[in-house]
Formats: C-alpha cells, structure tokens, sequence
C-alpha cells in the first residue's frame, strides 16, 4: 500500500495519479479537503510557459498536457487560458522571447506603444512579451477534483487526521501513526505536507526550507466586460497579477501580490494578519502601473511558501519516501506533472537502468550541488542561566541582504542586472536582498565573485550587540564556594552568559586565616593576575611564582596556590566556558 501525506495540490494530484493507475492508496490529511491553512487554496492560480529557463519552459509544455488528461478524466474545465504579458524594467523579455521561440511557444514582443494599444487599461512604459498560453488554474477545484477521482479510482481518504509519528520497521515499510491513536503500515510513503514538511522530522536529508507568509489582494475593474491577462512585473517589486475568480468577490477583479515579500514564519505559529505594508506597495503599484483598476483593495488574503535556496522543487526518493514538496512559490502550474513524477517514483517507474531503482531528475534532487544543509541551533535556557538571551536566528540574513544591497548599488548594477551576472533568478536576489530567505554557502560564493568581493565582505557586521556588566568598586557581591572556609574571600564582580559561552569574573583575597588551597580542576579556561602579595600558584606538575602585576593562563589542569610568601594576596580571576555538551 502506498500512504500520501497531505491533501494539497501536490498530494492530491499523487493520489489521482497512483489510484487511476490501479494501486491501493491512503490519502492522509490533518484538516479538511480544501483547507485554507496551507498553499493549495483559492480559485486562481497563474499558468504560464514564460520562464528565463529553458528547463522550466520544457516542464509548462509537459503540465499543460498532464492539465489536459485530467480534465478528460474529471470532465470539469480547470485551465482557463487568458494570455500573459510579462514586463518591467528588471524583467528580460527578449532572452525569454528567444527561449519560448527555441521551444516552438507562440508570442509576440511589442513596443511600448503597441502594447500600449492593444491593452489601455495598462500604463506601459517598457517592451512587453505576450504569450497566449498563459492562463489561470483553479486551486480548489482542482484538488476537489483530484481527491474525488482518486476516490472514485478505490483510493481511501483519511481525512481531519494528522500524522504524528513515522518509523520505519525491520522489515523496510513504514509505520505512520496518528494524532486519533491509529496505526497505518505502508510499503511506501509519499510526503506532500508543504509548509509541514518541516516539522515531520522525516529520516531523510532535507535541503534548507524557508517558510514564509504571502500576502495576496484583489482589486476590482474598473470595466467589468475587459478580459484581463496574466501579469508578471519584475522591477523594484516583484509581482503578479491575474484574474481573481470567486475570491475576488462577486465582480470582476484582478489579484495582485508580492512575489518575494512574504514573512518567514511556520506552518505552526503562522498567523493570518495582513502585512499593511505590502498592502501599502501593492496598492501604490495599481495605482501606478494598472489604472484600469481601483487601487483599494476589495479584500485579502494569505498564504504560505516554502522555498529552497535555488527555487528548484524538491521531488526525490529516499528509502521508502517520496518527498513531493515544496515548490517555492511558483508549483501550482505543475500540479498534475508532479503528480504524475511522484508516482514514478513511488513506483519505480523512473528507475535508473544501472539500479533498477526510481531516480529523480537532478534539478529536484535532495542532495543536489548548492543546497548546503541547514543546521539551526536553538539553545534552550539553563537553571544557572535564566536571563540568557534568545539567538536571533535571521541576523546573518539581514546582514547579507544590506551588504548584498549596498555593494550592488556601489557598482550602478539593478536586481536583474546583478542576478544575470551572479546566475541566480531575480526573485532570489530579491529575496536576499530582503533577507528572506538563507542563502547556501554556494550562492554566497556566487554573489560575492559577482559583486568582486570577498566572501567575508557579505556577513561583515554579523557580530551581535552583546551583554555588558558595570560593577562600582566594592559593590563585587559575596559569594560562597568551597575556599571561603578557610579564609578565602570571594567578590563576583559580574557574569556573562550568552547561547555559546559563559564568563565569570571574581576577586579573590587570600588572607592571613587562608589556609593552602588543595589543588582542584574546572571546567574552562582561567586568567589569573596578581594585585598585590605574592604567592606560589601550582598548575598541574609546574609551580609559578607569582608577584603583583603578574599574569597566570590555565586551560583545564588542576590549579591552585601552594604557597601563600606575602599577605594579604587579592588577584583577579576570569574564567570562561565555553559550549557545554548536549545531551
């Protein structure tokens, strides 16, 4: 039996697709069908053949036919073609116009005047790439649709429950179990939870993945009877537009949004709010560029993206598992092809001639070049450590999203300009530069050769803002440790302790009523300086006489004073310690 984790487009379209090839199939999903918690909602998502990659380009012509068999198969209309136009000033459309041409896919490149012309609801200032293909898919049809085959097909729902447990057993199939207290035994598991992927803890190596919230708007025409096209815009912003459907409301609207401006959260502790400002630059941007629509918005909404570092799906076995997400931002337009590679790969249908094992194409490889593993340490607080400070864990991204920024404008280059020069997409430059995503050791090299610095110029600035400790003479406050019985003193003049250290800073006093102190080891690294007497300060097999003024550094040998010449003997002592072992 074959089990698919989560019922979005991906996983649904998995479902459909093993199902109507006659497997026995378990569609597992934590909410509703439907649900709006996730990245599979609403009734209009964009198609496009429009790429500035030939690879992706191929993969719209292999989606619009997988588009096509399952319209056939539901007998429900679900690609609805409007033509596309992509422009602004940051946005190729010649090299694309030259790629779509390579690829046999119709288009036009017009002036600015023409398409002034042919479209007046638009202002438009730049040359314009027209492709009629392009079109909108809907989102929750579609799933509906996929889930309701794959039913008709013998497929079992299980809906309204999540899987909170995977192990693998001795025998190599999987054992999911349930938040309802169930158990499910599966030969293979397809993993298609999106934003959850994350959180499943799976037994598979995944790439790094930013989560973030989108916003999306929907603004209504001015003229209800004009036929609106889709719209991509790379410029200072990066957006999309195309028609609404029902979301919009009862009248005709357009919904445009932000590409790359979302806020890195969770599919745990998202939340639903709106950003006001990009409602703010989004509704400026109608204003400006769209005046054939009322630039209030008539209503919002929000989403979630989950991106790696290049974009790329991710779309790979790994022993009994089929990961099946994410599709950063832009794989609703592939939704049944994904589908249907899944199902290769579930089923070895792509198997490798040499292995005789299912292979995934290189582009969707977890262990793919560039995709530097992600390890994020979270410290958790300590009984001695109470007030240590969170890690800001995005601090390095917004510190290489203003270096990147400032150096590419010290050399006049624009978004588009430098991601050429880099090789990386627009949209990905744009969202480093907005430190929206964590950017792998390999396109940090890229972006550094691009700009002609070095590597370390980009995370310059990293260092944190750190705990200070002012102590006035003789406030250092009494403590008690093992020496004070027998006459030694001890003032603590402060303590540091952050996520990866600790440091303590005493005055000690060795008075006439001091005895010896034994020899004894610590943890960490001591520095000990001499403010007046003089004594004998043993340190492992070696002894050391020290006199005011002096200095003693000892790693973790057993130190201590053996001899004590001059009273009274107060010296300073630093210790510091650094990461403890985690258990």
């Amino acid at each position: 039996m074959i089990a698919v984790v989560g019922a979005g487009l991906m996983g649904a379209a998995t479902a459909w697709q093993l199902a109507r090839r006659g497997h026995r199939v378990t569609l597992i999903e934590a909410y509703d069908i439907g649900h709006r918690h996730g990245s599979s909602h609403g009734s209009s998502r964009i198609f496009r053949r429009a790429y500035a990659d030939p690879f992706y380009v191929r993969l719209t012509g292999q989606a619009y036919e997988r588009w096509r068999e399952l319209e056939h198969d539901r007998s429900t209309p679900l690609l609805r073609t409007t033509g596309g136009l992509d422009m602004g000033e940051d946005r190729d459309t010649g090299a694309i116009a030259g790629l779509l041409a390579a690829a046999g896919v119709p288009h036009e490149l017009l002036a600015p005047e023409d398409a002034s012309e042919r479209w007046p609801y638009l202002r438009i200032t730049g040359p314009v790439l027209c492709h009629p293909d392009a079109g909108t898919v809907d989102a929750d049809l579609t799933v509906a649709a996929c889930v309701r085959r794959a039913i008709e097909h013998g497929a079992r729902a299980v809906v309204g429950t999540r899987v909170t447990g995977i192990d693998i057993r001795g025998s190599g199939d999987v054992l999911l179990r349930t938040d309802d207290g169930h158990e499910i035994l599966a030969d293979t598991v397809v993993i298609a939870a999106g934003a959850w992927l994350p959180d499943l803890q799976l037994p598979v190596p995944l790439p790094p993945l930013t989560v973030t919230r989108q916003q999306v708007f929907h603004f209504r025409q001015r003229d209800p009877s004009v036929r609106w096209p889709t719209l991509i815009w790379d410029g200072e912003l990066h957006l999309y537009g195309l028609p609404s459907g029902s979301d919009g409301g009862p009248l005709p609207a357009m919904k445009v949004a932000e590409h790359d401006a979302g806020t890195r959260t969770t599919a745990r502790t998202r939340d639903k709010v709106v950003d006001p400002t990009s409602r703010t630059r989004v509704s400026g941007f109608v204003r400006d560029r769209l005046p054939g629509l009322d630039p209030d918005p008539v209503t919002a909404a929000t989403c979630l993206y989950t991106t790696t570092p290049d974009e790329d799906f991710v779309l790979d076995r790994h022993g009994p598992f089929v990961v099946v997400s994410p599709c950063s931002g832009h794989g609703a337009r592939f939704a049944p092809l994904i589908g249907a590679m899944a199902t290769d790969l579930a089923t070895d249908l792509a198997a490798d001639l040499a292995t005789g094992r299912a292979e995934a194409h290189p582009r969707f490889r977890l262990d793919r070049p560039g995709q530097d593993a992600a390890v994020a340490e979270h410290p958790e607080q300590t009984a001695d450590s109470p007030d240590s400070p969170e890690p800001d864990d995005r601090a390095l991204e917004r510190v290489i999203a203003v270096r990147a920024r400032e150096y590419r404008q010290a050399v006049g280059l624009s978004v588009g300009e430098m991601a050429q020069r880099v090789g990386i997409s627009k949209a990905m430059l744009s969202k480093i530069e907005n430190a929206q995503t964590a950017c792998s050791l390999t396109t940090l090299s890229r972006l550094a050769r691009g700009l002609d610095v070095p590597v370390t110029a980009l995370p310059r600035g990293m260092d944190d803002e750190r705990e200070a400790v002012f102590v006035p003479a003789g406030h250092g406050a009494l403590i008690v440790r093992r020496g004070t019985r027998v006459g030694h003193e001890y003032a603590r003049l402060g303590s540091l302790r952050g996520a990866h250290k600790r440091m303590d800073a005493l005055l000690v006093t060795l008075t006439e009523q001091s005895e010896v102190f034994p020899l004894f080891q610590h943890a960490g690294t001591e520095i000990i300086y001499m403010l007046e007497g003089v004594m004998v300060y043993g340190h492992g097999k070696s002894s050391y006489t020290l006199h005011p003024g002096d200095a003693h550094l000892d790693g973790e040998a057993p130190p201590g004073p053996e001899r004590l010449v001059e009273l009274p003997i107060p010296f300073l002592t630093v210790t510091a310690f650094g990461d403890s072992p985690r258990h």
